[in-house]
């Protein structure tokens, strides 16, 4: 009976989505037929745009599904479960797209999860696939657009990709005179040079359209797969972005080089050197034994529904812009329009999307309820996010004639400003940029977000109301090591912008409200940055390995990124169609549409186990690739027994070589002799108990790090721990726990204009689902989305989270279409911050966020910081204690650089990031005693760094206008 009961719920269920999934698709393709212009030819192809929505919006309020993902780990993995299943079409906008980029981790065992692989993959099966990236200055960035194109072109015909916008001088004779004895093509300006430069010569290098001078980029990050689900975010399908959430900035494992997790250009740290030479992949100027990457904080989005009727109506309008003003007149034939009602008719033919794909696609997912678990844990999927559909959303964005050839649109700017003027209680912000104005007074400054938020709190002060904005913002906003330098005056003028429009220059929110009597400005605006440390696992095994080897950990290390980017796209012997039952080095078996069976722990199609992702003991030490023990589908059961993972005594995954040995000679090429092969085969016998990684020690039920172990030398282990900002790309927006602003907008003038960059963003209002919750001790019902997301990230940061390994997803790190949202309501660390505005709350904001900048401000001396006032408190805080990042290391050969080395040594520099030797008389004990009152990466903003200097950039920026307006 119980198996006829199961199947008579599944085919119910299947009647139900049948029946819902009609009444949202006419409510899709009602959203995706606007009226169209077309003069009988493609070039002249352009939908025609209404505004008359809310905030003057090109699209109209709508609903549908939507999920967050905090943090690149769990995004990407979402995105290749979608990507491994699309059977109609891949749409793609990124500002930077790298095609070597890994959505799963570690790489050693996921080559079929390189976005190349699984684009070339999902071509082969006639999927189309388009994607639109921003055409960079090549002379200032260092994006590589042009490989991005060609290399996924030439993986398969299916593939097409646009750069967008060209910059083509109008008078190529100012620009060779204004560089005249350089050659263009090879050129490289940093923010000193450029700021030197005429600019005339800027317009001429950097191009136009009309009127409008082409400093400006296509910002949005956008993916949709077949039509019914998009990611959308701050996250760009790049290097540098994937991350974990508890952020380990180290990733050296001397005991097995097949866990690295942060492959060639993917372990980054621009504070020392920025990307170079991208189309290298593996091309790494940072040593991972010295150098700790840069954390990566963002956000991004998984939506499905009638939403997808704006989203992909922005892809198509933009698409069809692109090639009307450029790929019509060149490359004739290989390029189309996409049509409203599907794709353009490429290999798998024109239409509408296919019903019986996606009825196929709904009884799937009945079925799986069928064959798996039983009717408690279907119910309990259902009521944590049931009600499909019944989410408000409304997609904005912000463009205009050069980035969409239509009239100029701010309607993000727009529902910013309605949010934070409608707040009744607190304003969250999070974002990579905070540079906005209160008044006329600080142009070139426009944008009026600042105005609003003081309006507010003046409004709430006057009152007698309690309201709180807070903000998030990255310590420094771009990638400058040393600030003083002249390289830095591109980030030095972003912060002075900052500074003025928080605290500085007269017209700041801060002095605003004091100008209209807001004395006690902390009480209702506050500023925060995030900030991590680590440690470099260069223990005595390391050293043991290299001298048995003769191979040091780097050269072992190149050799090991070289092979596992190094796939062989198309061998013969494969038939163009990895032809094989086992993909790869992972033993992933290959599925109909080469999708990875759960043979090791992964995800399968319909059949995974959708309980007990996490083990709730997880140790923290280092990146766990254990196996999962997969009993029963669905069954309930977090048992240590079931789901517990072969360990050694000393908490670290334990695996053997044999069952992990991934066939490099085939895969990899390179002979048995090589560097990789006689590294591991020293460090095979090693018995290291020394952490990979401690960054789970400052995350709930972390290890206290002074009993984490370590193999070696007292002296070793201090110059092991470093610390990095934790750089915050996220462009988010909560109000009240009921609205969510989330897209690719920074909160600044290029984003929020109109004019400038091109960007998306969605407004959410999940009203039909709400949670019983407190608002400054009293009751309030609050959205479901908007708090599980608020929560989500005040825990991070706080350290309420456990650390998640990069190879252990959970529910949380599938599409909106595979999973509902998980959130452990009611749990004690979700109690500590379930009310934003409650005294305990903001108590243990404060204090964890005081308490870690002061930890960080002794041991690791970070700048931006409020000890440094003015340029002579910088060198005596900052510069006479560390080796700058960056500088002229290129140019010294060995000889030279040993010198200076020694040189550095005898001075008492330490290389940047590491701890200050000065300050810890009592050696790495004393170290460590600090670092254990770590929690979390919350620290404070300082608001007073170099405030007694008048102009951060000013004599750079007087040179020409181009800087004024660019980094705005």
């Amino acid at each position: 009976m119980d198996f006829l009961r199961k199947a008579e719920h599944a085919f119910h269920e299947v009647k139900e989505h049948l029946k819902g999934d009609e009444d949202e698709e006419q409510e899709y393709h009602q959203q995706e037929q606007p009226e169209q212009h077309d003069n009988g030819d493609d070039s002249g192809f352009q939908e025609a745009v209404d505004t008359n929505n809310r905030f003057q919006s090109f699209a109209p309020e709508t609903t549908g599904d939507v999920k967050w993902f905090v943090d690149g780990a769990s995004y990407f993995h979402a995105v290749s479960l979608a990507l491994e299943e699309a059977r109609e079409s891949i749409y793609i906008l990124d500002w930077w797209l790298s095609p070597e980029l890994y959505l799963r981790r570690p790489p050693s065992r996921n080559e079929q999860y390189r976005l190349d692989n699984m684009l070339k993959a999902a071509a082969e099966r006639g999927v189309e696939v388009r994607v639109i990236v921003y055409k960079e200055v090549t002379q200032a960035l260092t994006l590589d657009s042009a490989h991005t194109k060609h290399h996924l072109e030439d993986l398969h015909p299916n593939i097409k990709v646009f750069r967008h916008p060209d910059h083509s001088p109008t008078d190529r004779q100012t620009l060779e005179t204004a560089f005249a004895g350089l050659s263009l093509d090879n050129l490289k300006l940093n923010d000193f040079s450029l700021a030197k430069t005429s600019g005339e010569a800027l317009k001429e290098l950097y191009g136009s359209f009309g009127e409008t001078v082409l400093y400006w980029a296509h910002h949005e990050k956008l993916c949709i797969v077949d039509r019914r689900l998009a990611f959308m975010g701050g996250l760009d399908m790049c290097f540098g972005r994937w991350d974990t959430n508890s952020h380990p900035i180290a990733d050296a494992h001397p005991g097995d080089l097949d866990a690295i997790v942060f492959p060639g250009q993917d372990f980054n740290n621009a504070r020392v050197y920025d990307f170079e030479g991208v189309d290298n992949w593996d091309h790494n100027k940072l040593d991972r034994t010295k150098s700790s990457r840069m954390g990566w904080s963002d956000i991004a989005l998984s939506l499905r529904g009638p939403i997808l009727g704006s989203l992909v109506h922005h892809f198509t309008d933009r698409w069809n812009f692109i090639f009307s003003e450029k790929y019509s007149k060149r490359d004739e034939g290989k390029y189309q329009i996409i049509r409203m009602g599907g794709p353009t008719g490429g290999a798998r033919g024109g239409g509408h999307r296919n019903y019986f794909d996606g009825m196929e696609g709904r009884f799937n997912r009945g079925m799986r309820h069928f064959v798996g678990g039983g009717e408690e844990e279907y119910q309990e999927r259902r009521d944590d996010y049931g009600n499909s559909g019944q989410t408000k959303i409304q997609l904005c964005r912000s463009c205009s004639k050069w980035s969409a050839g239509h009239d100029t649109e701010h309607s993000i700017a727009n529902a910013y400003v309605n949010a934070i003027e409608n707040a009744q209680h607190f304003v969250y912000i999070e974002n990579q940029f905070f540079i906005t104005a209160t008044s006329k007074e600080q142009y070139p400054v426009e944008n009026m977000i600042g105005a609003s938020i003081v309006s507010r709190i003046v409004r709430a002060h006057n009152n007698g109301e309690d309201f709180r904005v807070t903000v998030l913002m990255p310590a420094v906003p771009a990638f400058a090591g040393d600030l003083h330098s002249d390289g830095a005056l591109g980030t030095r003028a972003i912060m002075e912008f900052q500074y003025n429009s928080i605290n500085r220059g007269g017209h700041s929110i801060i002095e605003s409200l004091a100008q209209q009597g807001v004395d006690d400005w902390r009480r209702y605006i506050g500023f925060y940055n995030l900030r991590s440390y680590d440690r470099i696992n260069i223990s005595a095994s390391m050293r043991r390995a290299e001298q048995q080897s003769g191979v040091s950990y780097e050269q072992a290390r190149r050799d090991h990124d070289e092979r596992v980017g190094g796939y062989p796209y198309g061998r013969e012997e494969q038939g163009g169609d990895y032809g094989r039952s086992e993909y790869g080095r992972d033993g992933y078996s290959r599925g109909e549409y080469g999708r990875g069976e759960p043979d090791r722990g992964d995800y399968g199609r319909d059949d995974y186990r959708r309980d007990g992702y996490e083990r709730e003991d997880t140790e923290g030490g280092g990146y766990d690739r254990s196996e999962y023990r997969r009993e029963e589908y669905g069954r309930e059961d977090y048992s240590r027994e079931d789901n517990e993972y072969s360990r050694d005594e000393y908490g670290r995954a334990d695996y053997s070589r044999e069952e992990n040995d991934y066939r490099r000679d085939e895969y990899g090429g390179g002979d048995a002799g090589g560097s990789y092969e006689r590294y591991q085969s020293a460090a095979a016998g090693a018995n290291d108990r020394t952490w990979d990684t401690v960054s789970s020690c400052y995350m709930e039920g972390g290890t206290d790090i002074r009993e984490v172990p370590w193999e070696g030398d007292a002296e070793a282990e201090l110059d092991a721990f470093v610390s990095e900002e934790l750089y915050i790309h996220s462009k988010v927006l909560i109000a009240d726990d009921r609205l969510v602003i989330c897209g690719s907008a920074n909160l600044n003038d290029r984003s929020q204009l109109g004019t400038h960059d091109s960007e998306i963003a969605v407004v959410i209002e999940d009203t039909s689902d709400p949670v019983e919750s407190t608002m400054g001790g009293r009751p309030y019902t609050a959205s479901r989305f908007a708090a599980s997301l608020r929560r989500q990230l005040f825990r991070k940061h706080l350290g309420l989270l456990r650390d998640q390994p990069c190879d252990r997803p959970d529910a949380n790190w599938t599409p909106v279409d595979r999973d509902p949202q998980r959130y452990d309501w009611g749990s004690r660390a979700d109690e500590l911050v379930a009310d934003p505005m409650s005294d305990d709350f903001w108590r243990l904001w404060t204090e964890t966020a005081r308490t870690n900048t002061d930890v960080f401000s002794k041991v690791f001396h970070p700048v931006p910081n409020d000890r440094v006032r003015d340029w002579h408190q910088y060198e005596d805080f900052f510069s006479r204690h560390f080796v700058v990042p960056g500088g002229d290391d290129d140019e010294k050969d060995d000889d030279k650089r040993r010198e200076q080395e020694e040189e550095n040594r005898r001075s008492g520099k330490v290389s940047y990031g590491h701890v200050v030797r000065d300050e810890f008389p009592g050696g790495v004990a004393e170290v460590k005693d600090w670092l254990a009152r770590i929690r979390g990466t919350l620290v404070e903003m300082p608001l007073d760094f170099l405030i007694d200097v008048e102009d951060l950039a000013k004599d750079g920026l007087s040179l020409n206008a181009f800087t004024d307006e660019i980094y705005t």
